[in-house]
C-alpha cells in the first residue's frame, strides 16, 4: 500500500471509476491510466484498476474496454497467488455493481470530476517531491516536467490522422476564439465596464450577502440571455419554479406580477411577440440542495436535448454552494468540496463552450460595504480561482433606503479590472437588478 493519501472518493463514485477503468477505452485513457490504483479507498477497486493497467501494457488500443476481460485477468492475477479467490469475488461484486448503479452514465461528466480529484492528489504529491528533492537531486527540469505532466491529465493526445484530418477546423476555431463573443449581464452600466458581458465558455459568479439580489441577478443574467437569443436551463437549488418564472416573465415582458395576473392576454401578446423576434427558451428546473451533483446537471442538459430539442448555451445554477461533488466522501472539508464542485463546472462550461453563472455568499465582513473582495467569498476561497469573472453586488443601509445598488469586480481572468459602478436604482417590481429603458417589440407598433 502506497504512503499517499488515498483518492477522497464516495463509494458509488469510487465504483464509476473503477468499472469505467475496464469497461470504457476513452475513460482509461482519458484519465483512468494516472490513476493510482493504491489510492483507491478498498481492496476491490484497488484490483479492478491493477487488471486495467496489466491489459493497458499489452494491449494494442492501450486500454481494456471489456469489463470481462478485466476478470479474466483477475483470475490469472489470483491463479499466480497473488490474490485471494475472495478478493476475486469481490472484484465480480464490483463489476456488477458498477453495471446496477448505472454503468458508465454520463462519461464526460465521469472524467471531468475525476480529472480534478488526480489532479489535485498528484498536485501536493509534486509539491512534496520538489521540497524533499531541494538541495539533493532536483532541478527545475525536473519539477517544470513534473508539474507539466499533471496539467496534462484528462488531454489525450490526437493521432495523426486526426490531426491531419482536423487542421482546417482547428484554425477556424482558434481564429473564433478571438472573438469574445460576450453575454450581456442585462445590466448596461457593468457590461460597459467588462467589455460587453461574461465571455463564452467561461464561468461567472455573482458575490452577494443574504438579501441583497443574488437571485435577482441571476434571473436577470437569463432574461437578458434570452434576449439575445440563446436557450438557458435554470438550476434553483433554493427557491421555488415558480418565483424564479414570475421574475423572469416580469423582466421580459415588462410587467409587475398584479399586472401579469389581471391583464395575462397581453402578457402572453407580449411574450409570442418577443419569440417572433427570435428569442431563446429558458427551462427553470429545482433540485435538492446539499444533494445534487455537477453531473446531474449534465444529466440533465442531456435530457433536454432529447425530450425538448433544446440545447441550453447558458447554464444558470442559483447556487452552486449548494451543489456537493460525487466524488468526495461526506467527511470532505467544505473549502475541498467548493475547490471540486467549481473545478468541475468551469470544465462542464468550457467543454460545452457556452456561459455558466452562479452566485456565491459573501462573508460577513462584507455587510454594509461598498465594495466586496476576493477575500469576502464564504466558505471557501478556491472557488475564486476556478471563476473568470465576479462581480460584487452590495447595498449600504442607506442604499437599501433610497432603492439603490452598487457593482464592483473583485476578480477579471482577461482585461483591467473596472472602476466601481453606481450606486443604480433598483426595479424590484419588474423583476430587475437595476431600472432599464429597453425598448420592445409592441412598442414599435405604437
Amino acid at each position: 500500500m502506497s504512503d499517499q493519501q488515498e483518492y477522497p472518493f464516495a463509494r458509488n463514485f469510487e465504483v464509476k471509476v473503477a468499472f469505467a477503468c475496464v469497461a470504457s477505452r476513452r475513460f482509461y485513457l482519458d484519465i483512468g491510466h494516472a490513476i493510482d490504483a493504491d489510492r483507491m479507498p478498498t481492496k476491490d477497486a484497488q484490483l479492478v484498476i491493477k487488471a486495467a493497467h496489466e491489459i493497458a501494457k499489452s494491449s494494442a488500443s492501450g486500454a481494456c474496454g471489456d469489463p470481462v476481460i478485466a476478470l479474466q485477468r483477475v483470475r490469472w492475477m489470483v491463479n499466480q497467488g497473488k490474490h485471494t479467490y475472495e478478493e476475486l469475488e469481490s472484484a465480480v461484486d464490483l463489476v456488477d455493481y458498477g453495471e446496477d448503479i448505472g454503468g458508465l452514465g454520463d462519461l464526460d461528466a465521469l472524467v471531468s470530476e475525476t480529472v480534478v480529484v488526480v489532479q489535485h492528489a498528484a498536485q501536493k504529491d509534486a509539491v512534496n517531491a520538489t521540497i524533499s528533492g531541494f538541495g539533493k537531486n532536483e532541478t527545475p527540469e525536473k519539477a517544470a516536467a513534473r508539474y507539466t505532466s499533471i496539467a496534462l491529465l484528462g488531454k489525450r493526445q490526437k493521432t495523426v490522422g486526426e490531426e491531419m484530418t482536423g487542421t482546417i477546423a482547428d484554425i477556424q476555431e482558434a481564429a473564433d476564439d478571438l472573438i469574445r463573443d460576450p453575454l450581456s449581464t442585462g445590466i448596461p452600466d457593468l457590461d460597459m465596464q467588462i467589455d460587453g458581458g461574461l465571455e463564452r465558455g467561461t464561468l461567472g459568479f455573482v458575490l452577494a450577502n443574504s438579501g441583497d439580489g443574488k437571485s435577482f441577478y441571476l434571473c436577470s443574467v437569463s432574461a437578458e440571455a434570452m434576449l439575445q437569443g440563446y436557450d438557458v436551463l435554470y438550476v434553483s437549488l433554493e427557491l421555488k419554479v415558480k418565483t424564479i418564472k414570475n421574475r423572469i416573465y416580469r423582466n421580459l415582458l415588462n410587467m409587475t406580477s398584479k399586472e401579469m395576473s389581471a391583464k395575462a392576454e397581453k402578457a402572453a401578446n407580449r411574450y409570442m411577440a418577443l419569440r417572433l423576434e427570435g428569442m431563446g427558451r429558458i427551462e427553470v428546473d429545482y433540485m435538492p440542495p446539499h444533494v445534487t451533483t455537477p453531473g446531474m446537471l449534465t444529466d440533465r442538459i442531456r435530457e433536454l436535448e432529447i425530450e425538448r430539442k433544446m440545447k441550453p448555451a447558458v447554464i444558470v445554477i442559483d447556487y452552486a454552494d449548494k451543489l456537493v461533488s460525487s466524488a468526495t466522501s461526506k467527511q470532505t472539508a467544505k473549502h475541498y468540496e467548493m475547490e471540486i464542485v467549481y473545478d468541475t463546472l468551469h470544465n462542464i462550461i468550457v467543454e460545452r463552450d457556452g456561459w455558466l453563472w452562479t452566485a456565491s455568499q459573501a462573508n460577513r465582513e462584507a455587510i454594509g460595504k461598498k465594495k466586496m473582495g476576493q477575500e469576502n467569498t464564504a466558505d471557501s476561497l478556491n472557488k475564486n480561482r476556478a471563476a473568470d469573472l465576479m462581480i460584487g453586488a452590495m447595498r449600504t443601509e442607506e442604499d437599501k433606503k433610497a432603492g439603490l445598488i452598487r457593482f464592483n469586480v473583485p476578480k477579471r481572468r482577461s482585461g483591467e479590472y473596472p472602476s466601481d459602478i453606481g450606486p443604480l436604482p433598483t426595479d424590484w417590481d419588474h423583476g430587475r437588478m437595476v431600472y432599464l429603458n429597453r425598448k420592445n417589440p409592441w412598442q414599435k407598433k405604437s
